[in-house]
């Protein structure tokens, strides 16, 4: 498959498509590697499209109404905007105001993503602290008992504050 879509790729077919392009002595060439790129745009898009609604269907079963099932439909919803944003860059050939909304709407995504992840890591931390002080175990997973006080390790969550996120979801 490779090869024969090396061969549409050669030269003669991008002679072709640069020939139809709107302005085309003002842009530079389309080139093979171009179109390579933006097929493996498409399918990062894809894969990450379906593995975000995955996390989105999955929370919504398993935890349905919790805030964190509302963040990932929120965040499965931003894709499937992206992805709409995306296909209408394309069909309105490559328009300004198109392409500058699919990368602010990509640049949210990734924020809301992070946070989303952080958030989470930061409420199951939360929740281990928890268990190990009220088990009375001497040492956990994520942290230590000691004196009657959990003590968490350092790492790269310490700044945030142990429980800073969940303490100010839940005012």
């Amino acid at each position: 498959m490779a090869d024969n879509l090396q061969c549409q790729l050669g030269s003669h077919f991008l002679a072709k498509i640069n020939s139809q392009r709107l302005g085309a002595d003002q842009f530079n060439p389309v080139t093979a590697f171009q179109i390579w790129l933006q097929m493996a745009h498409r399918f990062v898009a894809l894969s990450i499209l379906l593995l975000v609604g995955c996390v989105a269907w999955k929370a919504r079963r398993e935890h349905a109404g919790s805030l964190p099932a509302k963040v990932a439909a929120a965040w499965w919803g931003l894709i499937c905007l992206q992805v709409g944003l995306g296909a209408a860059t394309i069909w309105s050939n490559k328009a300004a105001d198109m392409a500058t909304a699919h990368v602010l709407c990509g640049a949210l995504i990734l924020l809301a993503g992070t946070i989303f992840t952080v958030g989470l890591i930061i409420i199951q931390r939360q929740s281990w602290l928890s268990l190990a002080q009220t088990s009375g175990a001497a040492d956990h997973v994520d942290g230590k008992l000691l004196g009657g006080v959990v003590q968490a390790p350092g790492g790269p969550l310490d700044a945030l504050g142990v429980g800073a996120i969940p303490e100010l979801i839940s005012r």
